[in-house]
């Protein structure tokens, strides 16, 4: 049974922000997306971010999937630039 109700984690926003990433709705599983590294610089934060996906012989769910990473991190006013790197499974 699964629950009907899911409690967050509290976040102090006077102390904390959050940095979240989302793939989108995808049509199988799969598929992922993660934060990997966060580097503060004088002016700006780097977000380096993995997005995955499944390779043409890969097997999978058939289930919709919406793939997502939220972290907590030091509440900051510098602007956010986003890294993609982009992973593709191999199966054999």
């Amino acid at each position: 049974m699964f629950p009907t109700e899911q409690i967050a984690p509290a976040v102090n926003f006077d102390e904390k922000m959050l940095i979240a990433v989302f793939q989108g709705q995808k049509p199988s599983g799969r598929y992922s997306i993660e934060i990997n590294k966060i580097k503060e610089y004088a002016d700006y934060i780097e977000v380096t971010v993995r997005e995955t996906s499944p390779g043409e012989n890969c097997i999978v769910t058939f289930a919709l999937t919406s793939p997502l990473h939220i972290v907590e991190v030091e509440k900051s006013d510098k602007p956010i630039r986003f890294t993609f790197e982009q992973e593709i499974t191999r199966c054999n």
